[in-house]
């Protein structure tokens, strides 16, 4: 092949050269070694000139394929260093075959393990001889296997995850026992009886940082938010039962001992301790002794303190801590509605829910949360829960009131933000779905029956023809299923 020839003759004159140079050197020792060159400057100038061969002269005519290259005049033929072995393969080394008789390359066509291939590829100049083709298969070109899935190390689990569980739940029941006895012995006061548990509070809580630095994190939670409870306990047996604290310090207790958990699950980044510290916060307006029990209190306390786990939670990115602060709040405002004659102050509670989510729609346009999927989850669930709220606090049978002109400001809100959206240029997928089931809501509200079939088509239509527009699947499939309810 052509190819094959000009590199055959490129090797031959840069050995040719090499040969050339060596010879050099030995007749004139000293040149090209900096560390054989005279110190004096003027000592070069005594030797007597070498006659120079031109290197060009022996090769300026183009050899034929194959030919053997002759050495140059006065250079003797290449014998290599003391001991070593000619190099076969070079044109112009002795033992060396040079020309078409020889054999490929290893590694080009030819060559076992690497079959020729026909192609306009080959004898191209400057291309290899697999150029534009997918590299030979080879021991290198397989992928090793993917690693085995480990076995579960039920040893682990048991040992050191379901184990340490089972123990802070039999040891609060032996203590437990234990207490009823004392008590029932007259040996255990009621000061004493607090002064116990706040030790014990104390006991798990430097046990538990202990097992923190031993590295064992699931006995480590269970102690150090088992201190939390007891300590909470506590303060509930010394307020509640033995009424030795007045209501207003046992509920600055509860708070200091939550706060207390909060910062143990972020010093220790623990997301299963912030979420036993959330659902305990929710507790403690159940934990506080009160006659007259104050809706703006009671409420206003769980609403700060959804807030500021919420908070808490996105700064951390604790998904599950997350949606428990969003959603757990509506169980105890429920229960505490129910419980309590606050009929008269159901604004309190429906204001609570309004500035919850609210305070999420807000997050969600000026520092979305970096989980996209869960904060779209919590927009939509939270305005179902909204809307739930609205109309089992001021739902009337005589026709429209309250809940319709509720409905609408949040029809217009999620439309102007909707609209804000699709001028900055970006899809507003959520907040189009919830306007639409606003305004379908809205419709259901003012618009009689027999008209009612009608307008919901109308809507589904236009929100339909809007979700096509935009390219938004949420909205196509919020409409569609608005086309369901009108038929």
């Amino acid at each position: 092949m052509d190819l094959e020839r000009r590199i055959e003759q490129l090797e031959a004159k840069m050995k040719a050269m090499e040969l050339e140079l060596n010879e050099l050197r030995r007749e004139r020792p000293g040149v090209g070694d900096p560390r054989q060159q005279p110190v004096n400057p003027g000592a070069n100038a005594q030797r007597p000139v070498q006659p120079q061969v031109p290197p060009q002269a022996p090769y300026a005519a183009p050899q034929s394929p194959g030919a053997v290259y002759p050495n140059p005049p006065g250079v003797h033929p290449y014998q290599g260093h003391p001991g070593q072995q000619p190099m076969p393969g070079r044109p112009g080394v002795p033992g060396y075959p040079g020309g078409p008789d020889m054999g490929p390359y290893p590694g080009q066509p030819g060559t076992a393990g690497y079959p020729a291939q026909a192609g306009p590829h080959q004898g191209q100049p400057g291309q290899g001889p697999y150029f534009g083709q997918p590299r030979p298969a080879g021991p290198q070109a397989q992928r090793p296997p993917k690693p085995p899935k480990p076995p579960v190390d039920w040893e682990h689990a048991i040992a050191r995850v379901w184990l340490p569980r089972v123990f802070i739940v039999v040891l609060l029941l032996g203590v437990l026992w234990g207490f009823i006895a004392a008590v029932s012995a007259g040996y255990l006061t009621q000061p004493v009886r607090c002064l116990l548990g706040l030790v014990a509070a104390g006991a798990m809580y430097f046990f538990g940082e202990r097992q923190v630095r031993a590295q064992r994190e699931g006995l480590a939670q269970v102690l150090l938010g088992g201190s939390v409870a007891v300590l909470m306990l506590t303060f509930f047996a010394a307020h509640h039962l033995y009424e030795l604290i007045p209501s207003w310090l046992a509920f600055l207790l509860y708070i200091l001992s939550i706060a207390l958990g909060v910062w143990t699950a972020v010093r220790r980044r623990s997301q299963t301790l912030v979420i036993i510290m959330t659902v305990g916060g929710y507790l403690i307006p159940f934990l506080v002794k009160s006659t007259e029990p104050n809706a703006w209190i009671a409420v206003g306390f769980e609403l700060v303190f959804s807030l500021a786990m919420t908070a808490l939670s996105i700064r951390f990115a604790y998904r599950a801590a997350y949606f428990v602060s969003i959603g757990v709040l509506h169980l105890p405002l429920m229960i505490l509605y129910m419980a309590g004659d606050f009929e008269s102050s159901r604004h309190v509670f429906l204001g609570a829910v309004f500035l919850q989510h609210a305070l999420l729609l807000v997050l969600s346009l000026v520092r979305p949360y970096r989980h996209r999927l869960d904060e779209t989850v919590s927009l939509m669930t939270g305005f179902g829960l909204v809307v739930l709220w609205i109309y089992a606090l001021y739902n009337q049978a005589g026709g429209p009131g309250p809940e319709s002109m509720m409905m609408i400001i949040w029809a217009v809100i999620y439309s102007l933000i909707a609209l804000w959206r699709v001028m900055s240029g970006r899809v507003p997928h959520e907040y189009m779905a919830i306007a639409t089931c606003a305004w379908l809501i809205w419709l259901v509200e003012i618009v009689s029956r027999e008209a009612l079939p009608l307008s919901v088509l109308i809507e589904a239509s236009l929100g339909l023809g809007l979700g096509i527009l935009l390219r938004s699947r949420m909205q196509q499939i919020t409409s569609a299923i608005l086309y369901l309810l009108g038929d």
